[in-house]
């Protein structure tokens, strides 16, 4: 098993497993959550534990992708989503990543 746990930023923001969102809309507004299944064109399974955005379908209109990636399996369960986001650090890289902070527009969301 490779340890393919290291957060890259692509190019391309595109839709896919292990794309980490910024939702814009709703109960969890500002929280980050990632991207562990793909419904149909417009809509999404995401899952943030770490953030405390429950698992729940997601319509792409009211979220943000942001560039940051990780592995991930399709369909992941939540312990999987929390271990791998863990070790990916995706809260540390999130909120270094430029322009993410702004975006945020508070301190402590993700703590």
């Amino acid at each position: 098993m490779s340890t393919d746990s290291i957060v890259k930023a692509s190019n391309w923001r595109l839709v896919e497993v292990g794309r980490v969102v910024l939702i814009k809309k709703g109960q969890s507004a500002g929280k980050l959550a990632a991207i562990v299944e793909i419904i149909d064109q417009k809509k999404v399974l995401i899952d943030g534990p770490k953030a405390g955005v429950p698992r729940q379908a997601i319509n792409l209109g009211q979220v943000v992708l942001t560039p940051l990636t990780f592995a991930l399996p399709r369909g992941a369960r939540t312990a999987t989503v929390s271990k791998k986001w863990a070790a990916a650090g995706v809260c540390e890289n999130g909120l270094l990543h430029l322009g993410l902070r702004r975006l945020l527009n508070v301190k402590d969301v993700l703590l």
